[in-house]
């Protein structure tokens, strides 16, 4: 994959991400220059295409970090848990492009499981609420939910080649060529 290539596809994925860390457009424009001249150098390390994304979001957030140690405007030491993923309610995260192919996997489910998992996940009811509405036990509807999440994980992996950061949360992904309805 060459820096042309990198720099369509990535570009405005690793901008939102250096807004949301840093609250500033005008630094987000310049630490991602720095980040595409860290890339340029290192490209050539990378043997894999398929872990492209997880390389350059390591490479973002270093320049970040970089960034703060060097202007010394952040003095507690850095931690995964300060850098997460942009969130979902940024349109062009993975994760939020890949909650539009959610409802049509969860019509996959068997009837029982449907059910559970619609009013958890789409309806964002708690599971104590869902017992109720679907006249089960806690625990029953709680089985019933995360079975219901295996089993979307299961036929979403089979659409989709989905990449976790340490903390499983979804960096990137890449359909798969497949003829099932609910992965168009």
């Amino acid at each position: 994959m060459n820096i042309q290539i990198i720099w369509e596809k990535y570009n405005q994925r690793l901008k939102s991400y250096i807004i949301l860390q840093t609250k500033d457009d005008v630094l987000a424009d310049d630490l991602l220059q720095e980040v595409y001249l860290k890339v340029d150098k290192g490209l050539g390390s990378i043997k894999d295409d398929q872990r492209i994304s997880s390389w350059l979001y390591q490479v973002t957030k270093n320049v970040i970090i970089d960034h703060y140690r060097a202007n010394k405007k952040v003095h507690h030491e850095y931690r995964d848990e300060l850098f997460v993923d942009p969130t979902p309610n940024i349109s062009n995260h993975p994760s939020q492009q890949l909650s539009d192919c959610l409802l049509p996997i969860i019509k996959e489910l068997p009837e029982d499981y449907r059910e559970a998992v619609y009013l958890s996940e789409i309806k964002c009811h708690s599971q104590k609420e869902v017992a109720k509405m679907i006249g089960l036990s806690y625990s029953g509807a709680k089985s019933k939910i995360q079975r219901g999440r295996l089993m979307i994980k299961k036929l979403l992996t089979s659409c989709c080649s989905i990449e976790l950061n340490s903390k499983n949360s979804i960096v990137d992904f890449e359909k798969n060529t497949n003829t099932k309805d609910y992965c168009k």
